[in-house]
């Protein structure tokens, strides 16, 4: 029997099970088909598959809830093989989305489409069937109306859709299968966002349930569960969310991005400033906001230049990891590590500056000797309007960079608390005439904040177990001493692709034994994550930007820079820490 379970868009994963009547796959096989569902122009998140309470889906891999954003950063994810459509509007009564269909059939001109728009009848059926494959929705059509349109389009799709026991449509239908397609959906709209069958949960809502499921089992008390949380990276963390926030909000992302991608330079050149102006932002600022605000309009730039942009895109992703290595704030597991092990800030810039320095060089050497005599596009790009951006609100900017700036001063130069002094730059913040705190605070990713806490909980009740410590007896006893810096190197590339960068670095930090150890994790931890697409968020959410232009980047395109970027990075790493150690 071939079967197809969706996945992707989560509103919708419970909303299909396609079966072949006719041509019955032998191995059983499933196919994940990816479920959008629209409703007013935008992508929607379904609730209960109540649709008056659905409202426009939100994800830190997509700029907005339009169709041609949502579907490019899920296509960066994985390269599935058809979607299926969902007009709401249609469903219910109203005008068709057509145009925003027309939208997605641009981004992603070679994707097959199953599009169910509430088809009733032939005058329905051609405007759907010239835009993909329809879908027959029994919760729209009569028995007899169906079987004329799957007589008049055999390739249809036909739903048969419940709302909990009941059939929606006539029972007739049911009653005469040999009149049926190839492919049938059965669909529960009971089921629609309700999260019930396959779990809906990510690593945020895995690591809180694991966190609540070991206070709930008294495997830690309530009180040694809040004790294992790590409050002083938290605050860290929340405070510059808070600064990223203002930076945001005042447009200077978008302002410094359209500088950068307006500079009237050479290829080579151009390509310099984009490194080291990511590396410098991510230094400071989220490197996942970085990238979210530059891949856009450098994109746009290079088709407008007839410029390839698989080298200038390859470089921001690549450039933005290597950048947040620099410092202590530059991302989550460098401020977890310099927090939990009360690392010296000047210091450890010190340490990191040459592994950063020469990772940006090799960076730049590895691309520009790749696309050496390719700088071009081989076809002529199409010019759509230029990126508008937000308009810089100066004063705003202002003040976001003067905390900034100050709060690196008092990190160089003071022994003040780091959470202490970022607080209070948060706190200056927030008291704004114009920016109202609930729109600063709706820019602070609480699901990272979630997952810390949980790991946290998750990583104190592993410990008390005593498997990490019979763990490390075992390494040491087949000759890898995570005591000593090249095995603890060696293990930290290792974790952070399997389990990803923070849960690594929190599993690895009571390994930590010598003054090399921190730097060590850090600057292991953080390079790691260029060698795959899935290796850091900032690679995914360049990917995603990039097939929002109809750019592909796949993973053996991006294995070409990631893989040897992470080798050489790494490398220069190891032999500088050997030296200075």
């Amino acid at each position: 029997m071939g079967r197809h379970r969706p996945a992707g868009q989560p509103a919708a994963a419970d909303k299909l099970e396609e079966v072949n009547a006719h041509d019955a796959a032998a191995d059983g096989s499933y196919e994940v088909i990816p479920v959008i569902d629209l409703m007013g122009g935008l992508v929607v998140h379904a609730r209960f598959g109540d649709r008056a309470h659905y409202r426009p889906i939100r994800s830190r891999l997509c700029d907005s809830a339009r169709i041609e954003d949502v579907v490019p950063a899920l296509l960066g994810l994985f390269a599935f093989r058809r979607l299926y459509v969902a007009d709401l509007d249609a469903l219910q009564g109203r005008p068709w989305q057509l145009s925003t269909i027309d939208a997605l059939r641009r981004v992603a001109p070679k994707l097959p489409l199953w599009i169910d728009a509430g088809i009733r009848d032939g005058q329905d059926l051609s405007p759907v069937a010239e835009r993909g494959t329809p879908v027959l929705a029994s919760e729209t059509l009569t028995a007899a109306a169906a079987e004329r349109l799957l007589a008049a389009c055999p390739t249809a799709v036909l739903s048969v859709d419940y709302r909990g026991e009941r059939l929606l449509g006539e029972p007739r239908l049911l009653e005469r299968p040999q009149h049926w397609p190839a492919n049938v959906i059965a669909m529960n709209l009971a089921r629609v966002g309700s999260g019930l069958g396959p779990l809906q949960l990510d690593r945020t809502g895995i690591a809180l349930l694991g966190a609540i499921a070991l206070v709930g089992i008294g495997a830690l008390t309530p009180e040694q569960a809040a004790l294992s949380v790590h409050l002083p990276t938290l605050l860290l963390l929340f405070s510059f969310m808070v600064i990223a926030a203002q930076m945001r909000l005042g447009g200077f992302y978008d302002w410094v991005t359209l500088r950068l991608a307006a500079l009237p330079l050479r290829p080579p050149a151009l390509l310099a400033a984009v490194i080291g102006a990511v590396a410098l932002l991510s230094a400071v600022f989220s490197n996942d906001v970085v990238c979210l605000a530059v891949a856009p309009a450098l994109a746009d730039a290079c088709a407008r230049r007839r410029l390839d942009p698989t080298p200038f895109l390859l470089a921001l992703a690549c450039s933005a990891n290597v950048g947040s290595a620099a410092t202590l704030i530059g991302n989550p597991q460098n401020m977890l590590i310099g927090q939990v092990l009360n690392l010296s800030f000047s210091s450890y810039l010190l340490e990191a500056s040459v592994p950063v320095l020469g990772g940006l060089v090799a960076i730049w050497a590895l691309i520009a000797s790749q696309a050496r005599g390719r700088w071009r596009a081989e076809s002529e790009p199409s010019r759509g309007p230029a990126a508008a951006g937000a308009a810089l609100d100066r004063w705003q900017t202002a003040k976001g960079l003067t905390v900034a700036g100050a709060l690196v001063a008092v990190f160089l130069f003071t022994s003040w608390p780091r959470e202490v002094a970022a607080l209070i730059g948060a706190g200056l913040l927030l008291m704004s005439r114009k920016l109202h705190s609930r729109e600063m605070l709706g820019q602070v990713d609480w699901e990272l904040l979630i997952l810390f806490i949980g790991l946290f909980v998750v990583n104190r009740a592993f410990a008390d177990t005593g498997l990490t410590r019979q763990a490390v007896q075992w390494l040491a006893g087949a000759g890898v001493p995570l005591g000593a810096p090249a095995p603890l190197f060696g293990v930290t590339f290792v974790l952070s692709n399997i389990v990803s960068n923070v849960p690594a670095v929190m599993l690895l930090l009571p390994m930590t034994k010598s003054a090399v150890d921190g730097p060590l994790l850090a600057l292991a931890s953080t390079l790691s994550g260029n060698l795959l697409i899935v290796g850091s968020i900032a690679n995914i959410i360049v990917v995603a930007a990039a097939r929002r232009q109809g750019i592909q980047i796949d993973w053996r395109r991006h294995a070409r820079v990631g893989v040897p970027v992470t080798l050489v990075t790494l490398a220069i790493t190891a032999a500088w820490l050997a030296v200075r150690g």
